[in-house]
């Protein structure tokens, strides 16, 4: 629609109930545009309904059980609400083959025969009538019984969501159990999302697998699956995906000292026995890394001495440790950072 004279615009095109609308606005001086700016909105009638929000299971909690029961309730009002459907996946994407479309008249849904070692992910939108629906939920996953099937499915680390200024990154992953004796990691990369022409990497025996010879200003997906002794497969994890920077070269000949402190989060988390604590330090600093229980006790010391600038990560094993909630500390110089771990057991 050309010359609106105003900063607003009346619609006219009747839509229809639970319709989203994307939408776009340019400035014109009569031969050139300025830079697009968008955004989209719902259309709903009458009282507006509100927005379903997950409650549980969310956050990639551990279920041991194979039929739980899925929870959500109604930010705001549920009139118009006819009922919700309920979308359940073991993958990311929702792939074709391994999504489940379910209908509930209650804010929950009881769910049987999920597979265990499995990681689903899950969503929930309302129902207004007919063919009406509003907008789907945020996605949230969790993991059926990781301990009782040998091929748990494996958790995208990182790199993940991120552009990377190397051509021979590290791919590391992590499982939400023990890993057992035996099990073996199958890694799979390629420059599209369905995975054609890709690199196998196979029987990896770490969580964690170096890149080379990619290339930059281009996009990668990664996904990796596990094996047991028997040769059976887990699910594909979910899907990781990064850039390569323009003008990116080998780590290995690139002397990259951190800009600024930082203490990452721990990854896995929550974890079941280790997992990895990462920092990075501007200068040359004395360093203090140590773990804490709820009440205030120190439990374990990591690093207690001077280290020299640059990026850091250490394994912490807590196998001798109950499940529950600890902390990890780090003092470098006049840094203080501190950061919240739970071990299932």
């Amino acid at each position: 629609m050309a010359g609106a004279g105003n900063t607003f615009y009346d619609f006219v095109i009747p839509f229809t109930e639970g319709q989203v609308v994307y939408w776009a606005v340019a400035a014109s001086n009569g031969s050139t545009l300025s830079t697009w700016a968008s955004d989209h909105f719902t259309i709903y009638s009458g009282t507006t309904p509100g927005a379903p929000v997950l409650s549980w299971p969310v956050g990639n909690a551990i279920l041991f059980t194979e039929d739980p029961q899925l929870n959500w309730w109604v930010n705001g009002s549920t009139s118009g609400i006819a009922g919700y459907e309920v979308v359940y996946s073991y993958s990311d994407v929702f792939a074709n083959g391994a999504t489940t479309t379910a209908y509930s008249t209650t804010t929950s849904l009881n769910v049987t025969g999920l597979v265990e070692g499995a990681t689903y992910y899950w969503k929930v939108r309302a129902h207004l009538g007919g063919l009406s629906y509003g907008a789907f939920s945020a996605v949230e996953s969790f993991t059926i019984n990781p301990g009782a099937f040998a091929p748990v499915t494996p958790i995208v680390g990182g790199p993940h969501n991120v552009t990377v200024a190397t051509t021979s990154p590290i791919i590391s992953w992590g499982l939400p159990a023990a890993l057992a004796a035996g099990l073996k990691f199958d890694l799979e990369v390629a420059e599209n999302v369905n995975f054609t022409n890709s690199s196998l990497f196979e029987n990896l025996t770490a969580t964690n697998q170096p890149l080379q010879g990619l290339s930059p200003n281009k996009s990668y997906f990664w996904r990796v699956r596990t094996k047991n002794s028997d040769g059976a497969y887990s699910y594909y994890s979910g899907m990781g995906k990064f850039s390569v920077m323009d003008g990116a070269t080998d780590i290995k000949d690139m002397a990259i000292v951190p800009a600024e402190f930082g203490l990452d989060q721990n990854f896995p988390n929550p974890f079941n026995p280790s997992t990895t604590i990462r920092f990075a330090l501007p200068t040359d600093v004395n360093v203090k890394l140590d773990v804490y229980n709820t009440l205030g006790e120190k439990i374990a010391e990591i690093v207690n001495g001077p280290m020299s600038a640059g990026s850091y990560s250490f394994a912490f094993d807590a196998s001798s440790l109950p499940s529950g909630i600890y902390f990890y500390r780090i003092e470098a110089g006049s840094n203080v950072a501190i950061r919240k771990m739970i071990l299932l057991k």
